[in-house]
């Protein structure tokens, strides 16, 4: 059976002459796969390097309820600090939030968790979904 996480085309946007790219990762709804499951899509973010680095990253709920987004060493590559990342960011359902990618971002391969309300567990990817730089 193909990955489903894989069959869903994901959206990435460019903003337009002079802007950087934005990643875009929608958290699907729920599909019956043996249990309810929810899938990240795309399952790995690939920040890049030079010119085609991104900009941003765009989190795009689109289960039935709320998810809450654990980003716990997103400081190595977001414009944030550790203590800003502590704690889950709550995004409504049909809701969104937007991160800024860091100037220089430190390489390396970074899971991320989003807990799905609609199906009371983890959303998955190829297995857990991540960030990877550059």
């Amino acid at each position: 059976m193909a990955d489903p996480a894989l069959a869903i085309s994901s959206k990435s946007s460019s903003g337009g002459p002079g802007t950087l790219p934005v990643e875009v990762i929608i958290v699907q709804k729920p599909l019956k796969i043996e249990k309810d499951r929810v899938f990240v899509n795309p399952p790995m973010a690939r920040i890049g390097s030079g010119a085609s680095k991104l900009g941003s990253i765009r989190f795009v709920n689109e289960t039935d309820d709320i998810i809450r987004l654990w980003l716990p060493n997103a400081h190595h590559y977001l414009d944030m600090k550790p203590e800003d990342l502590a704690s889950p960011f709550v995004i409504e359902k049909g809701g969104q939030k937007d991160f800024n990618v860091k100037v220089s971002p430190e390489p390396g391969h970074y899971p991320y968790h989003v807990y799905c309300d609609a199906i009371g567990n983890g959303a998955e990817g190829h297995s857990e979904p991540h960030v990877t730089c550059p």
